[in-house]
């Protein structure tokens, strides 16, 4: 019950498959009766419905956060949560496809030996304002997710960025600037070390999730146009895909646009712990 209430609480919009795929090994009647008696309580409530085929939202009231934050740890107040919970028409399927990519990484990685979901922080007062200087002017990264993994003594680090198609090649290509300029100024790695430290000691890769294989390709190639091409650092892969399988082997960079004419990665090979990050 605390996991529960404490998802709603780090994720905007929530629904019952959701949760079952995260907390109830994907069993639906399951997670429709544990989630019926937590309505019954009056801890969580069922809000709107997109349309008459489609699930219903759920979401955390403020009784329900009350018995959390008696039980738990939560560092955020009610207030703040009231305001991450109110959420525009036009962003609720980038949201959706936000908690649909968390499932797959919750759920796919269940059961895999070695490998570990240390975190996946949605909220926003969780994420730190990485922030990082590019084209003379300084630019504010604020990625949809920070994605930890841990692979035996290894730590892999992730940003995750939601693409809904409504953001130009221009756009997106600042941001892969920006994020390159980010690991070369070596702040991830001193902040994940607590000290000063080379930015390959704490390498990451930025996840770009698209709506559609075209768009993720047409996105992976905007980055060979800028100078120098960012090759290595940012992967891009469907939405469908990443539901799907997202360990498996759906991921393109630029590099394989270039080079290798779309061969795709996988989130489990070797490459995902690399010894440092694409220089480029």
């Amino acid at each position: 019950d605390l996991l529960i209430l404490n998802e709603l609480v780090e994720s905007r919009v929530v629904t019952t498959n959701h949760l079952a795929h995260m907390f109830f090994d994907s069993k639906l009647p399951a997670a429709y009766k544990r989630i019926g008696l937590l309505k019954s309580a009056g801890l969580i409530t069922q809000t709107r419905k997109r349309s008459i085929t489609q699930p219903a939202i759920l979401q955390i009231k403020r009784s329900g956060f009350n018995c959390l934050s008696e039980r738990m740890v939560v560092d955020i107040t009610w207030k703040n949560v009231e305001r991450h919970n109110r959420i525009s028409d036009s962003l609720l399927l980038h949201e959706l496809a936000l908690v649909d990519t968390k499932v797959a990484f919750v759920s796919q990685m269940q059961g895999v030996d070695n490998l570990h979901l240390v975190s996946f922080k949605t909220l926003e007062t969780h994420l730190p304002n990485y922030s990082t200087t590019y084209l003379e002017r300084e630019k504010c990264l604020r990625p949809d997710a920070y994605i930890h993994i841990s692979n035996d003594s290894t730590d892999t680090h992730f940003f995750l960025e939601i693409d809904q198609s409504t953001q130009s090649h221009r756009v997106i290509q600042e941001k892969a600037i920006a994020y390159r300029s980010y690991y070369k100024s070596g702040r991830f790695a001193s902040r994940k070390h607590r000290k000063s430290s080379p930015p390959e000691s704490a390498p990451f890769r930025v996840l770009f999730v698209c709506r559609t294989k075209e768009r993720r390709d047409n996105l992976a190639a905007s980055l060979l146009d800028i100078e120098p091409p960012v090759l290595k650092q940012c992967w891009f892969a469907s939405i469908d895909d990443v539901t799907a399988n997202v360990l498996g082997d759906i991921w393109i960079t630029p590099y394989e646009i270039k080079e290798t004419r779309n061969k795709k990665r996988g989130l489990i090979n070797s490459r995902l712990f690399p010894d440092n990050c694409d220089k480029k």
